[in-house]
């Protein structure tokens, strides 16, 4: 879906993230992207099935005369944040509470502190718990994750069926090995 609005897309997974903690490893991101040349960066998470590549394409277009665009998420987080690099402050981004509740009033009441010009994209939901997932999927039946979701259940029920037919139903006694102690390593 990224890749169909005509602009670099650049993936920081696990082996590409630099920091000690969420906070420290989104805030290099954004510091390497601006250290390589560009002037805007929009980040998305994954945790948001509603997102398409409309509210990309309308962030991307809100950050030329914007220097932020957030796409606030009903937890009080961002599903999308759009940052010029005339407002990016590398100590303060770090600062904001991310994984929190209040993230997204803090990031606007620093914006609005500091006189930034802000966009906001329509509030759309993000998967952060198991609830989130069923509750998503019970709502939308024919996403991937319903279909998802059902097969795991359809799978369940056949190891469930399979377990059953090997191991009857009669009481019976697991034995666990003894374990050794670890092995003790000399420098």
């Amino acid at each position: 879906m990224v890749s169909t609005v005509g602009t670099d897309v650049i993936w920081f997974d696990e082996s590409k993230q630099q920091g000690h903690d969420f906070a420290s490893r989104f805030t290099q991101a954004f510091t390497d992207l601006f250290a390589q040349g560009y002037e805007k960066v929009i980040s998305i998470g994954n945790d948001s099935p509603d997102l398409t590549a409309k509210h990309i394409k309308t962030a991307l277009q809100k950050l030329e005369k914007n220097e932020l665009v957030i796409g606030p998420s009903e937890d009080g987080g961002a599903y999308l944040i759009g940052v010029h690099k005339s407002h990016f402050n590398a100590a303060v981004f770090e600062a904001f509470p991310w994984q929190q509740e209040n993230l997204f009033n803090e990031i606007v009441a620093d914006a609005q502190t500091h006189k930034r010009s802000v966009f906001f994209l329509e509030l759309l939901n993000d998967l952060d718990t198991a609830e989130d997932v069923f509750a998503f999927a019970k709502i939308n039946p024919k996403s991937v994750i319903s279909l998802f979701i059902e097969d795991l259940i359809a799978l369940k029920r056949m190891i469930r069926d399979q377990l059953s037919f090997i191991i009857p139903s009669q009481k019976c006694r697991i034995i666990r090995a003894l374990r050794a102690p670890p092995y003790k390593f000399v420098a």
